[in-house]
């Protein structure tokens, strides 16, 4: 919230009108939903943004692509109190130059800076890019015992998947693939509170117990809780 007024010390019979044009700037750009916006960075510098999803119970696709030499990386802290950055974000790409970021926004009516993110484009080079956030129906399928699921999935982004155990068993999770590849993260969310489940998300490989991909049987995981 802002305030102008008049500072000549005139009194209130001498008050005239005024015209004039007013610019806020920040350091923090807000990101509106589907636009694109081209921008710079320096190496080994951040450019920050912010973006409100509009709504619950939806996907947060944040992508940035290079339009010319260098490589942007990505980084996104939820709410909107902490800037992220290298060293400290709740979710990260840094692939080589482009980079994709998919997050969960559930039902946090009673959370509502839940649906805020800050974000940050670190430049590993001299770096001009484009960045978009998009936002689609929820990709948190739940799924039965015995029931397959046949999904189609683009390169370089998540699905999750949610099975509910009534005991602590052997689970086990194959992937029959049709084409392409995959690799299987998993959790165990032991009290399926909302931010639970958000906290446990494994959506990288050091944010999972499971993965796939380090006991080298991409398309079958076996989930032992104990």
């Amino acid at each position: 919230q802002m305030c102008i007024r008049d500072s000549t010390g005139a009194s209130p019979s001498e008050i005239k009108e005024s015209e004039f044009t007013i610019t806020v700037s920040s350091n923090v750009r807000q990101l509106v939903e589907g636009q694109t916006i081209v921008d710079y960075v320096d190496s080994k510098m951040y450019r920050y943004y912010r973006f409100d999803a509009p709504y619950d119970n939806c996907t947060l696709s944040i992508s940035v692509t290079p339009l010319s030499a260098g490589d942007p990386d990505l980084f996104v802290n939820r709410g909107g109190a902490r800037l992220p950055n290298k060293d400290s974000a709740d979710y990260k790409s840094f692939s080589y130059r482009g980079d994709l970021v998919q997050i969960p926004v559930t039902n946090t009516t009673r959370r509502s800076w839940q649906r805020s993110f800050l974000i940050a484009v670190y430049g590993s080079q001299n770096s001009t890019y484009s960045i978009t956030a998009t936002t689609s129906a929820s990709i948190i399928h739940e799924m039965s015992q015995g029931v397959p699921m046949r999904q189609e999935q683009k390169a370089r982004s998540i699905n999750y998947f949610l099975f509910r155990s009534w005991k602590k068993a052997e689970i086990v999770v194959s992937l029959a693939m049709h084409s392409g590849r995959a690799t299987i993260r998993a959790n165990v969310v032991d009290n399926m509170r909302e931010v639970n489940v958000l906290e446990s998300l494994p959506s990288t490989e050091t944010k999972s117990t499971w993965s796939s991909l380090r006991k080298n049987t991409l398309n079958y995981l076996s989930i032992e809780q104990n």
